[in-house]
């Protein structure tokens, strides 16, 4: 399996207070990235925005609906709606747990048939899994991994939770990474930083991401008016928070965690319940697109427009209905929604089926993701030739190739040249 190369280091609030003698920043609610600051009005300015469904949600109440398939039953595939309750926009159909996003749909690509292992294995490691777009926990979330290839600013990353966080030994510069959440220490930051006395200090990452913090103060107070310099104790307001960093010049990309794991891991009491979750977790990202297609730049065009945005959760789940009316963990039939710049509109990739418990090898339904042919971006129906380098199984690692595309990274072309992307 290929892996993505960070070119970074990451450093959080406890490791840069120890260190603070070093240069080491403490960026509360900021991934840092040092370079000089453009803002959201530049004509090229590009964002992603990555939101994690935590709990492993159930496709077929949202991103991959179904009807029952001829000869099967709900002991195979239980659904808990009927046909009538699928929303449709062209090619793309939408659950009962994602209706909220049906007045987006043409803003939407939405990728099925992603495989995440041929296992279950648990929520942590899958979870890292597609943040990362690498299978072996070595690398940062790509909310990270993709901030240095897009404008620069002065901060980098904002998240509002979790952020997967690794080191490189191989990696260039410093990133530094704290929750959303907390603002209130940016003020407190400039003038520990400005008696520091760094003209006598050797070069180095953590320099220069001073430096940068330091020669970009008036934007940095912008945001912090403008956001109220608060706690965003609302999720509108933490949307809006983001939006705010990306139109200020302060950010250029983001990780935003939807959801209690609890919430969607319905191993038992599955029916009513995961819909209701999974249906305010789609409510949630259509707030967030609203807010996003709300906020006009000078040139006319709103930040939606501006912005790649990726939704996924850590894996499916089982189609049928075990012993106490719950779903399990499906690793092998995942999907992926991708909005705003650079998305083929109401559209579809991929597609998944389900397998019978009387056709299964395992004894019970499964829902499992076709083969992909990445040449004609179409998934296969028939036996595929894996032999052939264009055939292959949908991964992770080709969505974020799939981000990497629509966001027009040049510059990471090089790098990521080895995963084939779905659009």
């Amino acid at each position: 399996m290929k892996h993505f190369k960070d070119a970074h280091k990451v450093r959080n609030r406890r490791d840069v207070l120890k260190a603070a003698a070093s240069l080491a920043v403490s960026l509360p609610g900021l991934a840092f990235w040092p370079a000089a600051a453009l803002r959201a009005d530049d004509e090229d300015s590009k964002f992603f925005v990555y939101v994690f469904v935590h709990g492993g949600w159930d496709v077929t109440l949202g991103s991959d609906p179904k009807t029952m398939p001829a000869g099967l039953d709900e002991n195979d595939l239980y659904l808990g709606y009927g046909p009538d309750e699928i929303a449709a926009e062209g090619a793309l159909k939408l659950g009962p747990a994602a209706k909220s996003l049906l007045k987006h749909a043409s803003d939407l690509t939405i990728v099925n048939g992603v495989v995440m292992s041929s296992a279950d294995n648990g929520h942590p490691a899958s979870a890292n899994y597609f943040q990362t777009a690498n299978g072996q926990g070595k690398r940062s979330a790509l909310a990270l991994q993709l901030s240095r290839f897009l404008a620069p600013c002065p901060f980098g990353v904002v998240y509002n939770r979790n952020l997967v966080k690794a080191q490189d030994a191989r990696g260039v510069g410093t990133i530094f990474a704290e929750d959303l959440r907390d603002l209130r220490s940016l003020n407190q930051l400039a003038p520990i930083f400005a008696k520091m006395g760094l003209s006598s200090v050797a070069e180095s990452g953590y320099k220069h991401a001073v430096q940068r913090f330091l020669a970009n103060q008036t934007k940095i107070q912008e945001y912090l008016r403008r956001s109220g310099a608060g706690e965003a104790s609302r999720e509108a307001t933490l949307h809006q928070l983001i939006a705010t960093a990306f139109t200020t010049g302060c950010a250029n990309a983001a990780q935003v965690d939807v959801g209690h794991p609890d919430d969607l891991d319905t191993h038992t009491a599955h029916p009513g319940r995961h819909l209701t979750k999974l249906k305010s977790a789609f409510e949630s990202v259509a707030s967030l697109f609203e807010i996003f297609k709300k906020t006009e730049l000078s040139d006319g065009d709103s930040l939606f427009s501006r912005t790649t945005f990726l939704i996924t959760s850590e894996f499916s789940r089982l189609p049928h209905l075990n012993r106490g009316q719950g779903k399990d963990h499906n690793p092998l039939a995942n999907s992926a929604i991708l909005a705003g710049h650079g998305v083929k509109r109401a559209s579809v990739v991929g597609s998944t089926k389900v397998i019978g418990r009387k056709s299964s090898s395992k004894g019970e339904p499964m829902l499992v993701s076709s083969p992909f042919d990445f040449k004609a971006k179409k998934a296969l129906d028939e036996k595929p030739d894996f032999n052939l380098k264009h055939i292959d199984y949908i991964y992770p690692e080709n969505i974020a190739a799939t981000v990497i595309k629509l966001l027009d990274l040049e510059k990471a072309s090089d790098q990521y040249a080895d995963y084939k992307p779905v659009l």
